[in-house]
């Protein structure tokens, strides 16, 4: 369970009609609906059930949602105030971590960490393998992010190049492995902390794409004056935090 599934879980239960919700999270559907169901998983129960063409929530769900609405609640006051007075001694935001964004030149990315791009499965036979390559795949099904978002793009001109196909349908790792864990299909993925979550899932590595593909990026624009504190902030990520492949070509930037 994570912060995001709870936002989904409000949304849906406050809308009552998948599609819906999914419109006012803008996300995808199946999106919304893997994430549901990994958290009915989670919990062993149904958090909904079906009423005429919409949904509504069952004895648990009403429950969960008044212990969801009350933690989201606080949290978002604490956020506002947190918020209130951060803006009030600086009134920026310095420094971010994000993908790679074409096309600005006001802003400054470096290189600091990488998340590999892995096979996850079920069942086998791929499940026995430890590695493979990608252009082994070609006979399979394959899942992966949405085509509108970077990493989604990345992964489309990576399998262009190979002659391959994807389903290109999900936002995000646990949309994603939700729907691997139900299902003999197979999905590229980037190697985040949500795959935790899913114990019976193998990770496999794809031989053929280099680790550092998916790079995350320390960011700051170049319009904004970097105080002291924000200068010793940003030299210990490089200094202790710079976590990328030795063949990486950025890390010899």
């Amino acid at each position: 369970m994570n912060l995001q599934q709870l936002y989904y879980f409000r949304k849906l239960a406050e809308v009552q009609h998948y599609t819906e919700a999914a419109k006012a999270l803008y996300i995808t559907q199946p999106s919304l609906s893997d994430s549901i169901a990994s958290l009915e998983h989670e919990f062993s129960v149904s958090l909904f059930q079906k009423k005429g063409r919409g949904i509504q929530l069952t004895k648990y769900g009403q429950e969960f949602y008044q212990y969801v609405n009350q933690a989201l609640g606080i949290l978002e006051h604490g956020i506002a105030i947190i918020k209130e007075k951060s803006d009030s001694v600086t009134g920026t935001i310095d420094v971010g971590f994000c993908s790679m964004v074409e096309n600005r030149d006001d802003l400054v990315f470096v290189p600091i960490t990488y998340q590999e791009l892995i096979m996850i499965v079920r069942n086998a036979p791929l499940a026995s393998f430890d590695s493979i390559e990608l252009t082994a795949l070609k006979k399979y099904t394959l899942f992966t992010y949405r085509d509108t978002i970077p990493i989604g793009k990345t992964i489309r001109k990576i399998l262009n190049r190979k002659d391959m196909e994807a389903s290109y349908c999900y936002d995000d790792e646990i949309s994603i492995a939700g729907q691997i864990n139900r299902s003999s299909k197979a999905a590229i993925v980037a190697d985040t902390p949500f795959l935790k979550q899913f114990d019976n899932l193998k990770k496999i590595h794809l031989t053929d794409v280099p680790k550092d593909t998916r790079l995350l990026y320390m960011v700051y624009s170049k319009k904004n004056f970097i105080t002291a504190a924000v200068e010793a902030f940003a030299n210990f990520m490089v200094a202790r935090c710079l976590n990328l492949p030795p063949e990486s070509p950025a890390s010899t930037a």
